[in-house]
């Protein structure tokens, strides 16, 4: 077996090695940039989606273990409750999203990073919960910090005070639904990054 090739010219030419699956990269999807009938859409979509419902779902869970808040008690009416306000805040989070987003020309949506190894894929991933695409007037679009997903996690934590009892009903209590927020978005990222769930 010949390790090189006689090129016309005389001269020797090595081959090119093999390519190693695990070295490489995973290709990149392109990117194009969202349209106002997209966002809308997936406005729409975030309403009715498994993650949505897993997310209230986990949430309530949550809430039911800890017994927080205490006055919704236990239960399966305490654990509907729960579901209820998750899933009502979810709503408000999306729709903040969507009118800030639009305002701003901020592209919210997940795009894999294309990155080769574990390590920058994964900070890719956790950073993207409040790192997203900026659209530029000229078409093309840059990565920068999220304010429309910023503004809508706090707007979200803090409007979702107005139905909360009591004990859950302060600006603390919206701090560490705000935090809850983000570490939801960057774990659902990172499996995205890696499982390609979408």
């Amino acid at each position: 077996c010949r390790s090189h090739a006689q090129t016309p010219g005389g001269a020797n030419r090595t081959a090119p090695p093999a390519l190693d699956p695990s070295t490489n990269p995973p290709a990149q999807t392109p990117y194009t940039p969202v349209t106002e009938k997209v966002r809308l859409r997936e406005y729409v979509k975030s309403w009715v989606s498994p993650i949505s419902f897993l997310t209230c779902a986990t949430s309530a869970g949550w809430g039911q273990l800890r017994d927080v808040p205490h006055e919704w008690g236990e239960g399966d009416g305490a654990f509907a409750t729960r579901f209820g306000s998750a899933y009502a805040q979810h709503l408000v989070n999306s729709t903040l999203l969507l009118t800030g987003a639009s305002l701003l020309h901020e592209d919210n949506r997940y795009v894999p990073s294309g990155l080769g190894g574990t390590r920058g894929r994964l900070v890719y991933a956790l950073e993207s919960s409040l790192v997203t695409r900026h659209n530029d007037a000229g078409g093309g679009s840059h990565r920068r910090v999220s304010f429309s997903r910023i503004a809508a996690f706090a707007g979200a934590a803090l409007v979702s005070r107005a139905w909360q009892p009591p004990s859950t009903r302060g600006v603390d209590h919206a701090a560490v639904s705000f935090g809850a927020s983000v570490a939801v978005t960057a774990g659902f990222n990172v499996v995205r990054e890696f499982l390609g769930f979408k």
